[in-house]
């Protein structure tokens, strides 16, 4: 397997990552095939507009509500923003492989997705 070069410190700028980005229609996909300029992307917060020529992702997003207080996200990606919680965490809740996290319980809203373990 032929190992990808890394690019030098301070090589991808807000410029090079946009246009990194326009060759692929998916985050996914770009993440996937140039994790380093989606790295830099999503770690100075240039993802939005990095990715705004993209197509909404393959699997769509799903609604999620915080038990306790009783507000509704667009998708995890915006409960993690508001509440300032790990995405990760938040979407194993979801599953039912976490009970809580950051003292929260979340739940996927619509139909149930939630696995519970017994």
């Amino acid at each position: 397997m032929e190992k990808k070069e890394r690019k030098p410190r301070g090589y991808w700028t807000l410029e090079r990552c946009k246009e990194d980005a326009k060759r692929f229609g998916y985050t996914g996909d770009w993440r996937k095939e140039h994790p380093y300029s989606w790295g830099k992307a999503r770690k100075i917060g240039w993802l939005d507009e990095c990715c705004k020529h993209m197509a909404p992702s393959k699997t769509g997003k799903k609604q999620v509500m915080c038990i306790e207080t009783g507000e509704k996200f667009e998708s995890i990606t915006s409960a993690y923003k508001k509440m300032k919680l790990n995405s990760t965490k938040i979407g194993m809740v979801c599953r039912g492989v976490r009970k809580h996290t950051g003292g929260y319980t979340f739940k996927y809203v619509g139909k149930s997705k939630n696995k519970t373990k017994e």
